[in-house]
């Protein structure tokens, strides 16, 4: 359940990218791995199991519902997957995403499902042209071009935000560094994350001759 975000001609939240298939079996898996994806992992691992073969997954994560409705100011887009339900604590993951039409901004709702002692990973990973600042409860991500965004996340657990160094690959065989951010939270019972995208810089309308 990982996404991608553009505004206007500029990029913000990418696919880190395959990198390579058979020449490393490590970082093909590291690049397809759950931790790589703009989504979110349980106690360190990955939805799917994978095993030293590049090609496949073991006891892959299956969807359980996938819904997506739109009117005239937004889309909304939801699902759940059962790729944590082999834990002994099993663990649901729900994912809304609501894209609002006229101001461009975007929420995310993760909803976990369990009971037990669990540990909770959000990765988000920027493209390479994207600076971060960090602020209270989130950060500002700019680009060169004149775009930038508001990030801010509402939980009732205490979040530990790091950037970190990441690698991203936009063609086989070449990787390059960029940023991530990355949240992680702990927590015993059923709780709620909510991701909020506001773009702060607007694109140019026609009438304004932009």
């Amino acid at each position: 359940m990982s996404f991608e975000l553009a505004v206007g001609d500029t990029t913000f939240f990418v696919d880190p990218g395959s990198y390579v298939y058979t020449a490393s079996i490590k970082e093909r898996n590291q690049f397809r791995g759950t931790s790589c994806h703009n989504t979110l992992t349980v106690d360190g691992l990955d939805q799917h199991e994978l095993p030293c073969q590049a090609f496949l997954v073991s006891k892959p994560a299956s969807p359980i519902y996938l819904q997506c409705s739109e009117d005239e100011n937004a889309v909304v887009v939801e699902g759940a997957h059962d790729g944590y339900a082999r834990l002994d604590n099993p663990v649901v993951h729900k994912r809304g995403i609501r894209f609002e039409k006229e101001t461009l901004n975007c929420s995310i709702n993760d909803q976990m499902d369990f009971d037990g002692q669990h540990e909770f990973s959000w990765h988000f990973h920027f493209h390479p042209e994207i600076s971060l600042t960090q602020i209270e409860g989130g950060l500002i991500a700019k680009s060169d071009k004149g775009h930038s965004l508001r990030i801010d996340f509402e939980c009732v657990h205490k979040l530990n935000i790091e950037i970190m160094e990441c690698h991203i690959s936009r063609s086989y065989g070449v990787k390059e560094r960029s940023n991530k951010l990355k949240i992680t939270a702990n927590a015993d019972i059923s709780f709620e994350m909510k991701t909020s995208l506001v773009v702060l810089s607007k694109l140019p309308t026609p009438e304004s001759g932009g």
